[in-house]
């Protein structure tokens, strides 16, 4: 049996880790391989994130020093490795390319990371100089595709998926309020309080509330002038969640670099509870939703509320929406994408 280093970046509480690696376990599994998940950061490390919006800066560096001593040695008791955007943060490639010396590894990107590095001179190519070295790329939107493209020849686009029997298996009712639901984590929360002026417009024009689906916390940062309800995020809870609600939400800024290369979780995530979305016609929004026809794109208050409006009011849009979501959401299912993901990474690495 063939075996696999999975480093991700978070252990399952993690939503990027869980979705990119830990959901594959069982596709690999099937295939006859035996995968060992490396986590850089744990539990209590995301606790502490959602709890004080801010990295801990003690577990932070424990959790590097502790990757740190973990890299030494490793190829050696395994085939190959699936590595969730890097394997040590602020490392050069050069020296994680070192550690990899002699084992194939695929790269797995959900969000365009490299972000983070841009202001950071010897840092600015990692990513570029670790996909050319790559057996290959995994890539969860197009602009991310186009860009890895051009540095690698084995690079795929896999949606950032859902487990679809999870959705199927949930039956509930709605919010007796019509809601708006919001989905994420308090890293992105703020790209929703960048649309407080489309959220507060909705609010002017019909009677409304917006759920948060993250951790209630963030009831500390409210958005003024909208009634706003926080649920606690858990794996067990957010299809119920979002079943109840009655339309999903994906605002993002059109000047943010970040933003255009996001992957469109939320709105896959609308597509499998059946409710339609609103979204800004940002990076893989606009395939998803054009695609999916689940939902409107809306750019400015104005548009925003008037997409609010016409599923309030228009029922047979409104079930046109939910019909179409319907429709798409195996699409983007881990049923679809499971196969996929295992062949690929056997194509790239050749084990």
């Amino acid at each position: 049996m063939k075996k696999i280093l999975v480093y991700t970046r978070y252990d399952r509480d993690g939503a990027s880790s869980r979705l990119r690696c830990y959901a594959y376990e069982k596709a690999f599994s099937d295939a006859g391989y035996e995968l060992e998940y490396l986590p850089l950061f744990d539990r209590k490390y995301l606790k502490s994130f959602y709890h004080n919006f801010r990295k801990p800066p003690l577990r932070t560096m424990l959790s590097l020093l502790r990757r740190w001593s973990e890299l030494p040695g490793r190829r050696h008791r395994a085939d190959a490795a699936l590595i969730e955007y890097e394997m040590m943060p602020f490392m050069p490639a050069a020296l994680e390319l070192k550690h990899l010396s002699g084992m194939p590894f695929v790269l797995n990107f959900d969000d365009n990371v490299e972000e983070k590095y841009r202001r950071i001179l010897p840092l600015r190519n990692k990513y570029n100089q670790l996909a050319s070295k790559a057996a290959g790329v995994i890539t969860g939107n197009n602009f991310l595709l186009d860009k890895y493209s051009v540095l690698n020849h084995s690079v795929i686009k896999i949606p950032t998926v859902v487990d679809l029997e999870k959705y199927r298996s949930c039956s509930t009712g709605k919010f007796d309020t019509f809601t708006f639901c919001w989905i994420g984590n308090p890293s992105s929360y703020v790209y929703l309080e960048k649309a407080s002026e489309h959220l507060k417009e909705i609010s002017k024009r019909i009677d409304c509330q917006l759920l948060i689906i993250a951790t209630r916390n963030l009831r500390r940062r409210p958005i003024p002038g909208i009634k706003t309800r926080f649920a606690e995020w858990s794996e067990e809870n957010e299809v119920k969640y979002l079943k109840q609600s009655h339309v999903g939400i994906m605002p993002l800024p059109a000047d943010d670099t970040f933003a255009n290369g996001k992957s469109a979780y939320k709105l896959i995530q609308y597509l499998a509870a059946g409710i339609p979305s609103i979204a800004s016609p940002v990076g893989e929004n606009v395939e998803v939703l054009q695609k999916s026809r689940g939902g409107i794109l809306a750019s400015t208050p104005k548009e925003w509320a008037d997409a609010a409006e016409k599923l309030f009011f228009n029922e047979q849009f409104y079930r046109l929406c939910v019909d179409n979501a319907k429709a798409a959401a195996p699409e983007y299912s881990l049923d679809k994408y499971g196969p996929v993901m295992v062949d690929f990474f056997r194509k790239a690495t050749g084990i």
